[in-house]
């Protein structure tokens, strides 16, 4: 099967010195009849390959440069990892296919929604079909945040999820934060200070530019994107003071909130990785601002559909958040704080609400007014 330059060979049955030459022969056959194709292979029904089989592999390789082998089954996966070939060549196992039937949701975000499995593995569920790149993006972050000791879930697998993509993790006995203040409302406090002692190790922790985007330039972006839906005296005042914030090299969870705080054993740990930059911290409280009380702008059933939370419990859970986080702070430098940290907000929900719900007018006009007003009434947007 040929497609945009890439051709893919099925590979079936046994490989082996018995037919090895036999199935070389016929490759090379299907080369010669789609010159300037890249060939990669799909081993969905390939069952084995031996040593006579791999030495066809390494001389495609040789001919073309690299090569992509996929939907392995782990046997053969695991002939070609002891034999050293997933250095080698492009390698991907084949996809498990999950049912999600008697499955309970234990939270959902902007992206996808999780799932309890079983006792010790949880899978997320992405709404987009085509996003397995991001994906797989994600599953790199993830292993760089958990290796500069950012307590994170690592995804073990992908799978199809009904049709979807879906990332597994093991967390044994694990719960989302949100549900664990709903089913324990008595102990709030304890799980704002658990909430604040993990972000404030995540700011603590100086990432490489190499390995993360730079939220800066993120932002900067969503303020190009709304030129035309404020003010030109608006717009050119705030992305000044985008600009004026400070470049350092902390790491931003990017979507902060206790949705995406998973509770195993007593301990958190973070999930949905995908928005993991650097930068200030002042872009983490503004996501984080949208969560709690932004979403709820003009409805405030918004923020019981998003975290599950009540929306008086989800506005006091904030208020002692950015109260212990900024602890000695008067609460007046809190309330310019959360002021800040609003700005960036209504910026990215005006920004998204434009792109995805532009019929929602009531919120569009909502997020400009609250936009606008911030930015006349700040200096600055950093602390």
């Amino acid at each position: 099967m040929s497609e945009d330059n890439i051709f893919t060979y099925r590979l079936s049955g046994r490989i082996d010195s018995s037919n090895a030459a036999e199935v070389e022969q016929d490759i090379e056959k299907t080369m010669d009849g789609n010159p300037g194709c890249e060939i990669r292979f799909d081993a969905s029904d390939l069952k084995y390959i031996s040593s006579a089989g791999l030495r066809i592999l390494l001389k495609i390789r040789k001919k073309q440069g690299r090569l992509s082998i996929f939907n392995l089954s782990n046997e053969v996966y695991d002939i070609l990892e002891m034999t050293g070939f997933t250095e080698m060549l492009d390698v991907e196992r084949a996809y498990r296919h999950i049912s999600l039937e008697n499955c309970s949701e234990i939270g959902h975000g902007s992206n996808g929604a999780v799932y309890r499995l079983d006792p010790e593995t949880v899978v997320k569920v992405y709404y987009d079909p085509d996003v397995l790149p991001e994906i797989k993006r994600e599953r790199e972050l993830a292993r760089y945040a958990f290796v500069k000791g950012i307590p994170t879930a690592i995804s073990f697998e992908i799978a199809i999820v009904d049709k979807m993509y879906g990332s597994v993790f093991e967390l044994l006995d694990a719960d989302s934060m949100s549900r664990l203040i709903i089913k324990n409302p008595a102990d709030l406090d304890t799980y704002v200070r658990t909430a604040v002692d993990l972000l404030k190790k995540i700011h603590c922790t100086e990432a490489e530019p190499s390995k993360l985007p730079d939220v800066k330039t993120r932002v900067l972006q969503w303020v190009c994107d709304i030129q035309e839906r404020i003010d030109e005296k608006t717009y050119a005042k705030l992305r000044a003071m985008v600009e004026e914030i400070p470049d350092v090299r902390f790491f931003i969870h990017g979507d902060y909130h206790t949705n995406n705080i998973m509770v195993q054993k007593g301990e958190p740990v973070l999930i949905d990785m995908d928005t993991v930059s650097y930068g200030h911290p002042v872009f983490e409280f503004g996501s984080s601002f949208l969560a709690y009380k932004g979403f709820s702008t003009v409805d405030r059933s918004a923020v019981r559909n998003f975290l599950g939370l009540d929306y008086d419990v989800a506005v006091k859970f904030w208020n002692r958040f950015l109260r212990l986080y900024f602890e000695g702070h008067t609460e007046q430098e809190v309330a310019v704080i959360e002021k800040k940290a609003m700005t960036i907000g209504y910026l990215r929900l005006l920004r998204r609400t434009y792109r995805r719900d532009a019929d929602n007018t009531a919120l569009i006009k909502a997020c400009r007014e609250n936009l606008v007003n911030l930015v006349s009434e700040l200096d600055n947007l950093y602390f």
